[in-house]
């Protein structure tokens, strides 16, 4: 069992090549980012000692912890109350704007994804975004037009949608 500290700090020395001291550094001023009080003190608390919004938070600083260009947030929200809800929408939206980072939405015909609802928050969060296959099978790449085509129905402008810009502006983004 490791503490949210530990936690954090293992990928930021791994990604970031930082020692010790500057990897703790980091990963308070994430806890700080995403709203986890008294960073310092919260350190080396484990996981159960969270509440379910505050553990969805670290999560969240994990996600971002090496700057990535894209968080895959697969359900962010699940299994928490209205109000947490809504905080966690506008800190996700926040680190979006803030960080330049897209979040990765799938697309599954099957269960008609994406959804028009979660089309509705990637809008309102304001961030870009990029539509996945969840590919495993043949065949499952064909999704993404699928996708991409939901996303524009839903009123998704196309230059929201990663997966659609051009090969130049992919890699001036990345």
């Amino acid at each position: 069992l490791y503490t949210v500290g530990r936690q954090l700090v293992e990928p930021i020395r791994t990604h970031l090549d930082l020692g010790g001291a500057a990897a703790r550094e980091r990963a308070l001023a994430l806890l700080g980012e995403v709203g986890i009080a008294a960073p310092a003190q919260r350190f080396d608390h484990y996981p159960h000692q969270f509440s379910g919004g505050m553990r969805q938070r670290v999560v969240i600083a994990l996600a971002i912890a090496a700057n990535p260009r894209l968080i895959v947030a697969d359900e962010p929200t699940t299994a928490l109350d209205v109000s947490t809800q809504a905080q966690i929408i506008t800190l996700l939206r926040r680190l979006c704007r803030e960080h330049g980072t897209a979040v990765e939405i799938n697309s599954r015909p099957e269960r008609r994804d994406p959804p028009t609802r979660l089309l509705n928050l990637a809008l309102e969060i304001g961030c870009d975004f990029s539509i996945d296959t969840d590919a495993h099978a043949p065949g499952q790449l064909d999704f993404l037009g699928y996708g991409a085509q939901r996303a524009l129905d839903a009123g998704i402008p196309a230059e929201r949608i990663v997966n659609t810009w051009p090969v130049e502006k992919l890699l001036e983004w990345t």
